[in-house]
């Protein structure tokens, strides 16, 4: 079965939404709107946005007749995910980050993987980078709560075929189950949050994801469809405006709030050997992001310059990022300060 450009927009609501920074925001809209048919609902998140992106965005939105959902602060990812879910009115939502090149066909691909097999979420090729569809950011992969021999749970979660060239898999690509989705893009039924329930709002970055498919009772129902290719650039030369929101998309004090949070939904042993550390991974993040560290890479080579930041500015970042984003205001999650704002044909 293969549906038609009227089905998709029956079946399916686009949700745009940001991730890292806000300079990729008109980019990204307008090549999904190049690659899906028009008909198709779509509803645009403001988390936040510089005044710049924040006019172009209520100006698209105008154009082509799209719902704004606009918070009056920066918002976490699970809260402004779970506020656009009360205006999806289709089967499926697609949620998709300010970062995503899409390509032609890529939605009517993973509509049809989720038709044909009855799957829960379906997740596209993802690569990585420029150029576009040259290096794949991960493909399949483990997720799962593990049992130690000593008795303890820990979280495990592995990809596969990370930052390969697509070349060198592309043959061995095949619509598949897996457990592990990436909130890069994913298809998503909305009966998925009937039958499990809406993202936990104080798991705000790491296991986004995870949380919601470990409420899974089966691990079928999640696949992966190569005929939808996207590529997720990720931040680079991030501007001053973004910054403040970047580094606290990845603070110590979200990221505090997000493992306890999940511990506590799945019963994770504290500090145990075998756990996996998410501070690791977002203090990685944050030096990612620090552009004055860009040309030492280069220089150096990025091996020799990562045993200096690891070993001196890791540790006062650290220090750093508490004290600017500190845990008795961004330890809690706020409520959610939404305006609607709603557009209709030739407006």
């Amino acid at each position: 079965m293969t549906t038609t450009t009227r089905d998709i927009s029956k079946l399916v609501t686009i949700v745009f939404l940001a991730r890292n920074t806000f300079d990729m925001t008109e980019k990204v809209l307008e090549r999904i709107v190049e690659c899906t048919p028009q008909s198709v609902p779509m509803i645009v998140t403001d988390t936040g946005a510089p005044p710049a992106e924040r006019a172009w965005m209520e100006n698209f939105c105008a154009r082509n007749a799209h719902l704004l959902l606009r918070s009056k602060t920066y918002t976490t990812p699970p809260q402004i995910r779970n506020a656009a879910l009360d205006h999806v009115k289709t089967k499926y939502v697609c949620f998709i980050d300010n970062d995503v090149l899409v390509t032609p066909g890529w939605l009517d691909a993973l509509v049809n993987c989720a038709e044909e097999t009855g799957a829960w979420v379906v997740g596209p090729l993802i690569c990585e980078r420029m150029p576009e569809l040259t290096y794949v950011h991960g493909y399949d992969g483990d997720l799962e709560i593990r049992e130690t021999e000593d008795g303890a749970r820990v979280y495990h979660d592995f990809h596969y075929n990370a930052h390969v060239r697509l070349a060198d898999i592309e043959k061995d690509l095949v619509r598949k189950p897996t457990p592990i989705v990436e909130f890069h893009l994913q298809l998503i039924a909305m009966k998925v949050f009937e039958d499990v329930g809406r993202y936990d709002e104080e798991i705000v970055n790491m296991y986004e994801y995870a949380d919601l498919f470990l409420r899974f009772k089966t691990k079928d129902k999640i696949y992966l469809e190569p005929q939808s290719r996207v590529t997720y650039l990720p931040p680079r030369n991030i501007r001053r405006q973004d910054r403040w929101f970047f580094e606290l998309r990845w603070s110590e004090a979200w990221t505090d709030l997000t493992e306890q949070k999940f511990a506590a939904n799945h019963r994770l042993t504290a500090r145990h050997p075998q756990a996996k550390p998410p501070h690791n991974f977002v203090r990685s993040q944050r030096m990612w992001g620090k552009n004055w560290l860009r040309a030492p890479r280069r220089w150096f080579g990025r091996p020799a310059i990562r045993k200096l930041e690891r070993r001196y500015f890791v540790p006062i970042e650290t220090i750093w990022n508490r004290w600017k984003y500190p845990k008795s205001i961004y330890g809690k999650i706020k409520p959610l300060e939404l305006e609607v704002i709603r557009n209709q044909p030739g407006e």
